[in-house]
C-alpha cells in the first residue's frame, strides 16, 4: 500500500499535470473572448453575449448545493470527478461539431446550439467539480494548496500560449465559423488528455463522511449553518459581489471589435494576453496565499478586476486596451481557486463539499449579472456596464478587506491547529 507521503508527492505531480492541460484548453474556448466574438458572429446580440456570462459561472454553480450531499456521503471522491469529467468533455465535442457542422449554414440553428451545449457543458461541470475538489483538498496538505494552483496556472499558461497562437492561426486562416469549431475541438482534445492524468490520483484512505439524509433535511442543515458561521456569511457576501463585478468580462472582447473596428485575429491576440500573465501572476498569487493567506490574493484578484473595468473605459487604442486582459489574467489565474480554497478552511472536513456547494450554489443567482449586463449594453452602451463594474469592484474589495477574516488567521489566533 502506498503511504501517505508518497501518495501526496504523486497526487502533487498529477494534479499539476492534469490543471495544466485543463486550464490549457481554456484560450481555445474562452468565454471572454473566444465564445462572446463566436455568438456575435453568430447573430447573437447583447443578451445572448451576456447569457454566456451567465451559463460560465450559474450554470456551474446552481447545483452545487444539492450536490453536495452526495459527494459528502461518498467514502471515495475519485469516481464521481472521473465520471462526471468524461461526461463533461463530452459536451464540450458536441459543441466543437456542432458549429463545425452547422455553422456555416444555418447560423440561427448553430446559436441555439452553442448556447445549449456550453449551457449543458457547465452545468455537468459543476456536477463534477464539487467531487474534484473535495478530491483535491483531500490530497493535497494545505500548506501546499496555494502554490499547487499557482503553479497549475502557471504551467497551463505556458500551455495556453502555444494554444493562443494556435487560435489566432486558425482564426486567420480558416473561413467563420470553421476557426472557431477547430479551437473547440483542439480544447476538447486537451481536456480528454488532462482526464487521463486524473486517473493516477490515489486516495490513501476513505473520507470522514455525512450521512445522506432527505433532501429536506440536507437543506436544513445548510440553513443551520448560515446561522452559525457568520464569518462564512460575510465571506460569500464578498463572493457575491465579486461576481457582480464580472459582469463587464464578457462585453470586453466585443466592445474592442466594434469599437477600434478590429478583426477576428484581435480575439486571438487578446486571448494570448489573457492566459500569458497567468504564468507569472499565478504562482505570484498562489505564494501569496500560502504565506498570508487566501485573503491577500483574492484582494488581488479583486482590484485586478475592477481595474480591467476602469482602463476599459478611458482606452483610447485597440493597443491601449491590451491592459485589460492583462488585468483579467489575474484575476481568472487567482480567484476561483483562492475562493475555493478559503470556504474550505471554513469548514470541518466532513462538510468541505457541503460549504463550497453552499457558497457556490448561493452564489448562482449573482451571476445573472451578465444579463443585466446585455440590458444596460443595449439602453446605455459597453461603457456604462464597465462604470458599473468598478463601483462593484470597489465594493466587494471594501467588504472583503475590512469585513471578512482569514479563517486560517483566525483559528490561529485562537489556538486551534487544526487542518481542514
Amino acid at each position: 500500500m502506498i503511504s501517505r507521503p508518497d501518495a501526496d508527492r504523486r497526487n502533487y505531480l498529477a494534479n499539476l499535470v492534469e490543471g495544466g492541460l485543463y486550464i490549457g484548453a481554456t484560450p481555445l474556448m474562452s468565454p471572454q473572448t473566444v465564445l462572446p466574438a463566436l455568438v456575435a458572429g453568430l447573430g447573437g446580440g447583447n443578451l445572448a453575449v451576456g447569457a454566456i456570462a451567465v451559463f460560465n459561472h450559474a450554470a456551474v454553480f446552481f447545483p452545487q448545493a444539492f450536490v453536495a450531499r452526495h459527494v459528502a456521503a461518498l467514502r471515495w471522491k475519485r469516481p464521481w470527478a472521473l465520471g462526471f469529467g468524461a461526461a463533461q468533455r463530452g459536451m464540450l465535442l458536441l459543441l466543437g461539431l456542432a458549429v463545425l457542422a452547422f455553422g456555416g449554414t444555418h447560423r440561427s440553428l448553430t446559436l441555439a446550439l452553442v448556447l445549449s451545449l456550453f449551457a449543458l457543458n457547465q452545468l455537468v461541470l459543476g456536477t463534477a467539480s464539487l467531487g474534484w475538489f473535495d478530491l483535491f483538498a483531500k490530497a493535497t496538505p494545505v500548506a501546499w494548496r496555494g502554490g499547487l494552483v499557482g503553479w497549475r496556472n502557471a504551467l497551463g499558461g505556458g500551455i495556453s500560449i502555444v494554444g493562443g497562437l494556435a487560435l489566432t492561426w486558425m482564426l486567420a486562416t480558416f473561413t467563420f465559423p470553421r476557426g472557431f469549431a477547430l479551437a473547440l475541438l483542439a480544447a476538447f482534445a486537451l481536456q480528454l488528455a488532462s482526464l487521463l492524468f486524473q486517473l493516477r490520483y490515489v486516495e490513501v484512505a476513505p473520507s470522514p463522511v455525512m450521512a445522506r439524509g432527505s433532501l429536506g433535511a440536507f437543506l436544513r442543515e445548510l440553513h443551520a449553518v448560515f446561522r452559525r458561521e457568520r464569518g462564512f456569511i460575510l465571506f460569500v457576501c464578498y463572493a457575491a459581489g465579486s461576481y457582480l463585478a464580472m459582469m463587464p468580462v464578457g462585453f470586453f472582447t466585443v466592445y474592442a471589435l466594434e469599437r477600434f473596428h478590429a478583426d477576428a485575429t484581435a480575439v486571438g491576440t487578446f486571448t494570448l494576453l489573457l492566459v500569458t500573465v497567468q504564468i507569472v501572476s499565478a504562482p505570484l498569487c498562489g505564494a501569496l496565499a500560502d504565506r498570508f493567506g487566501n485573503k491577500a490574493a483574492l484582494a488581488v484578484a479583486t482590484a485586478a478586476l475592477g481595474g480591467a473595468s476602469a482602463w476599459a473605459l478611458i482606452a483610447p487604442t485597440l493597443t491601449s486596451f491590451a491592459p485589460v486582459f492583462v488585468l483579467v489574467g489575474v484575476n481568472l489565474g487567482t480567484e476561483y481557486m483562492a475562493r475555493h480554497n478559503m470556504a474550505a478552511e471554513y469548514a470541518p472536513e466532513e462538510q468541505r463539499a457541503v460549504f463550497v456547494g453552499m457558497m457556490n450554489t448561493t452564489l448562482a443567482p449573482f451571476c445573472l449579472s451578465g444579463l443585466v449586463g446585455g440590458v444596460i449594453s443595449d439602453a446605455f452602451g459597453h461603457r456604462a456596464v464597465f462604470a458599473v463594474g468598478v463601483v462593484l469592484a470597489l465594493a466587494a474589495l471594501a467588504v472583503l478587506l475590512f469585513a471578512v477574516r482569514d479563517p486560517r488567521r483566525a483559528r490561529a489566533a485562537a489556538g486551534l491547529a487544526r487542518e481542514p
